[in-house]
């Protein structure tokens, strides 16, 4: 249901999903999609997905590490209320 939600664009489903994603809980564990999914979240208001993003920078899950842009991402989370 999370990935049919995300694909018609509710954000936090993206989020969801990409925590699943990230853990491997109930679906397999994909950092690179937990990744992608997150950046889609924030992209769309999410405010738990920027902050996951962030953290996925930070550690380089998924993808190239990117502590600059994890941390403003993460600020960002923090700022809007999330954390």
């Amino acid at each position: 249901l999370y990935d049919r939600a995300c694909e018609l664009g509710e954000p936090r489903a993206c989020t969801q999903l990409g925590l699943l994603a990230t853990t491997g809980r109930g679906v397999r564990a994909e950092p690179e999609r937990a990744r992608k999914l997150f950046a889609m979240a924030c992209q769309a208001g999410d405010v738990e997905g920027c902050g996951q993003q962030g953290v996925m920078l930070i550690r380089g899950l998924g993808g190239a590490a990117d502590a600059a842009g994890g941390r403003t991402l993460v600020e960002r989370a923090c700022s809007d209320g999330h954390g």
